[in-house]
């Protein structure tokens, strides 16, 4: 009968005696059947046993035999990741085991370093050895195979469009083995980590370019093990849009009104800002999330700010909001100066107008039309005639060239002065006499003021 591979035997053996020699691997293993060890007695530090060859030791771990009537285990020495060891062995001398009850020997290969890009093993790769194997010379052959370290893909989309974000700066932070690293998203929205140790990480998000901003979560977790190559999606939202329009109350199609001043200012934080609305009444800006009070400061002719020039407005990150404000032109107040008999328009007539709620007070004069038009703050007004061209006249009394009136936003009125002419006297002089023009008699050359 051909004998199995002996050679390979010995050498397997001699490289197992090596490595328990230099203390890489447990020196040591052992099984016996259930009724030795009690099963339901193992705990951290292992069940007892006490072998006749090897005297007291402890099972740190225990597996069925290949029959799986048998009960085998293995002990090693504290501190080197297996538990404790046989009493009276050691990893550098380890002794033979003749325990007629032993069936099986079990053997731990761990491995010490693997060279990059390869991941070492985590857990020692487990050979069963029986006592047939041994007497008959048979072959064991132990294989331990290697994977790759992980990489880790980071990605960076925006969360509306899913385009990608470019300049997205990341910490990363193992969690266990005190890996740490700071990346930089490239073009193409990825910063890829290869060959990274095996653990569990933590990805923060730091900073993001404009118009992007942190989330609220900025931090995942996540675990690598060997071989693995996996994504982290970071979705984030643009900041808020906000939009302010500026338009005439009351008009279809809205005429919009530029040039008009806004001030921005956060509730909730120190931020401040002027902004102008442009030629078709609007301004966009993107602001960080909040809320935020906007106060209308100015406005241009012919238009006036309202008596409630202030609105607020609170936005969330991927916001598109617009706050619109409505305004009036100042009322338009027209004076008109006619002939009280004829209707005749009367140019060159100056009218004092004087606002009984405010300060404002100025002279108007009417034009070759007749009327003088103004646009003024809305309130009351006192309009006193002041002078009219000849051969008109004043009235005597107060009441009768003096006139109010009130103006609201969007008012457009007219206030009509009317006067007469002044009386005429004509005097005709006929042959060197002069005679009176209403009863034709003569007047004296000494009293031109009474007939003859």
């Amino acid at each position: 009968m051909k004998k199995p591979r002996f050679s390979l035997i010995r050498m397997t053996a001699l490289l197992l005696v090596l490595v328990c020699v230099l203390g890489l691997l447990p020196a040591t293993a052992l099984a016996a059947s259930p009724g030795t060890i009690k099963m339901d007695d193992c705990a951290y530090n292992g069940v007892k046993y006490d072998s006749p060859a090897l005297g007291e030791c402890y099972l740190h771990q225990m597996h069925f035999g290949l029959n799986g009537n048998s009960t085998m285990g293995f002990c090693a020495e504290k501190g080197k990741g297996m538990g404790w060891s046989l009493k009276g062995h050691t990893w550098g001398n380890p002794k033979p085991v003749s325990d007629p009850t032993v069936k099986t020997m079990m053997y731990a290969f761990v491995e010490v370093s693997a060279p990059s890009p390869f991941a070492t093993l985590t857990e020692p790769v487990i050979a069963h050895v029986d006592q047939a194997t041994i007497n008959g010379g048979g072959t064991v052959t132990v294989t331990a195979s290697d994977k790759k370290l992980p990489n880790l893909t980071i990605l960076k989309r925006d969360a509306q469009t899913g385009d990608m974000i470019p300049d997205t700066h990341f910490e990363i932070k193992g969690i266990h083995y005190g890996y740490h690293n700071d990346v930089t998203t490239g073009l193409d929205g990825k910063a890829v980590l290869s060959n990274i140790p095996v653990d569990s990480y933590e990805v923060t998000e730091i900073s993001v370019p404009d118009p992007w901003v942190v989330s609220d979560n900025p931090t995942q977790t996540i675990w690598l093990e060997a071989g693995d190559s996996k994504e982290l999606i970071f979705d984030n939202l643009k900041q808020p849009l906000l939009k302010i329009s500026k338009i005439e109350k009351g008009t279809n199609p809205a005429v919009c009104i530029p040039n008009t001043n806004f001030l921005i200012e956060a509730i909730d934080g120190d931020y401040r800002q002027d902004v102008t609305t442009g030629p078709d009444g609007t301004v966009e800006l993107r602001v960080a999330p909040g809320s935020y009070k906007i106060t209308e400061r100015s406005v241009p002719e012919p238009y006036y700010v309202s008596d409630t020039p202030t609105q607020t407005v609170s936005l969330n990150p991927g916001d598109e909001k617009e706050v619109r404000f409505e305004n009036q032109k100042k009322p338009l107040l027209t004076l008109k100066k006619i002939d009280a008999d004829t209707q005749a328009v009367i140019p060159g007539t100056v009218l004092t107008v004087k606002a009984l709620d405010g300060t404002y007070q100025d002279d108007w004069t009417t034009g070759a039309d007749g009327t003088v038009s103004l646009r003024v703050a809305p309130g009351t007004y006192q309009i006193t005639e002041k002078s009219v061209p000849s051969p008109y006249y004043l009235p005597d009394k107060d009441a009768d060239r003096v006139q109010t009136v009130t103006l609201s936003p969007g008012d457009e009125k007219t206030v009509v002065f009317r006067n007469r002419k002044a009386p005429e006297l004509t005097i005709f002089k006929e042959n060197s006499i002069t005679v009176c023009c209403y009863c034709r008699h003569r007047i004296s050359p000494l009293s031109i003021f009474g007939c003859l």
